[in-house]
């Protein structure tokens, strides 16, 4: 009709808007390069990348050929005082040989009168407990994750209170919780306000740029330093960002009153969307099945599914979008299939997860008709292959090109198999997989009769 034809065109019109902002900021930025962080570790990894390449930089016995200048460097960024530079026994823990905390604490900078201790937190929050307890060392253990540590230096090591920094280092700066540094009846009563807040986005990039411009510096520990710079914008705003962000501000203000609204519109169909495409997904894989040897035979919904035909055909004619859409809420759908060696293999999605294979933990004896626990053989191989075990299944998430399916959001691979073409594609990626898993596991089966 006319009135789906303009706004189709309203849609496109105001995509472009947004296309127009996002090429302003990023026509020229570069391709993404390897990054040696990245492949090792998550880029949200706190202590095994963040806390110990800080630390190796920060170490003045570590290999860097700095000696002490990156130390001096970030204690400057921070506005911190260099005594503890100018005293005997100065040390980093972890170090660059020893990678071991001390007794949990990210880093810890220690010389024989002086301590600095920096707590690293990038997704988590604060590993704080309910009550004051004892460990079994008979150590007192207080309930602020903060205060524990300010314990330990203070009271078991026998630093003074003056002479011990705590540093609280997030992407953006933020405070700890209250409950960290002793809450409403504080042990350390001078604890809150000796904490000192800096973050990823300003003081540790400033920081590292910093011996960027160093003249010793050489060049493949410059190249680290780039690469671990760019992890960090990957976890905060960069310049670039801020930017754009602004510009998106100033264009939302600029929208019309009609195209806010509609705006506001699609918004609200993202989720309605997100049902109806899984929908479509799941009736897909039973189509392209149907003439397969490896057939969907029944399905099963949340608690109350029914492996009965009847049942099982009703939701086919009827449409899984009855189950899925109009519920709105929490569902777990599995599309079982039958195997000769009595096996339960699954393609199943559940609406709090991925979209994922898997088999259940028992299978069915063809010879005698009882339920079993799976082989040892069979959870063996489904360990060394990635799956995990939930409840009674054994699942793994269906990777596609580099993503995982989100029926919850309207992004990545979601949005892209709103297309019928991407989504057929889709289809035969996971029911591939789904068959190479089978193969294998009725394999082991037959080793195992």
């Amino acid at each position: 009709s006319l009135d789906m034809i303009k706004e189709e065109d309203n849609v496109r019109t105001l995509l472009k808007y947004f296309q127009e902002v996002k090429d302003r900021y990023y026509k020229d930025k570069p391709e993404d390069t390897f990054n040696i962080f990245a492949a090792m570790r998550r880029k949200t990894e706190e202590v095994a990348l963040h806390s110990r390449f800080i630390a190796s930089l920060l170490d003045p016995y570590a290999p860097h050929g700095l000696d002490d200048v990156p130390l001096r460097l970030f204690l400057d960024t921070i506005d911190l005082d260099h005594q503890i530079i100018t005293e005997d026994d100065l040390e980093v823990q972890p170090g660059y040989e020893e990678k071991s905390e001390y007794n949990n604490i990210d880093i810890l900078v220690t010389s024989d009168t002086h301590a600095i201790i920096i707590e690293n937190k990038i997704n988590h929050h604060d590993t704080n407990h309910e009550d004051d307890y004892v460990r079994s060392d008979g150590r007192t253990k207080l309930k602020g994750q903060l205060e524990r540590y300010y314990h330990v230096i203070t009271k078991e090591d026998d630093y003074l209170p003056e002479n011990t920094e705590v540093v609280y280092l997030t992407p953006e700066g933020k405070l700890p919780s209250s409950i960290s540094t002793g809450g409403d009846n504080p042990r350390f009563p001078e604890l809150a306000k000796k904490v000192k807040c800096i973050s990823y986005q300003k003081h540790i990039k400033s920081w590292l740029k910093q011996l960027l411009d160093l003249k010793e510096i050489d060049t493949k520990l410059r190249y680290s330093i780039e690469q671990y710079i760019t992890i960090i914008d990957e976890l905060t705003m960069d310049e670039l960002e801020v930017k754009e962000n602004k510009a998106l501000r100033e264009l939302f203000g600029n929208l019309s009153q009609e195209e806010k609204e509609l705006y506001d519109y699609l918004k609200t169909k993202e989720v309605d969307v997100c049902w109806h495409t899984a929908d479509e997904l799941l009736h897909d894989i039973i189509r392209y099945s149907s003439d397969k040897p490896l057939k969907v035979a029944s399905v099963q919904w949340d608690d109350e599914g029914s492996r009965e035909e009847e049942h099982f055909n009703q939701l086919i004619a009827g449409g899984l979008t009855d189950i899925i859409s109009y519920g709105r809420g929490y569902h777990y759908l599995v599309l079982y299939f039958d195997t000769p060696s009595g096996l339960f293999p699954f393609i199943g999605m559940d609406t709090k997860e991925y979209f994922f294979i898997g088999i259940e933990t028992q299978y069915k004896n063809p010879n005698t008709d009882r339920h079993k626990k799976i082989p040892q053989s069979v959870q063996n191989y489904l360990d060394m292959q990635g799956f995990k075990t939930r409840n009674d299944d054994i699942i793994k998430p269906i990777q596609y090109e580099d993503a995982y399916l989100d029926s919850n959001e309207l992004s990545g691979l979601t949005l892209k198999i709103t297309n019928d073409e991407e989504r057929q594609k889709y289809v035969l990626h996971t029911y591939q997989q789904f068959c190479d898993m089978v193969e294998a596991l009725e394999g082991i089966m037959k080793t195992e009769a």
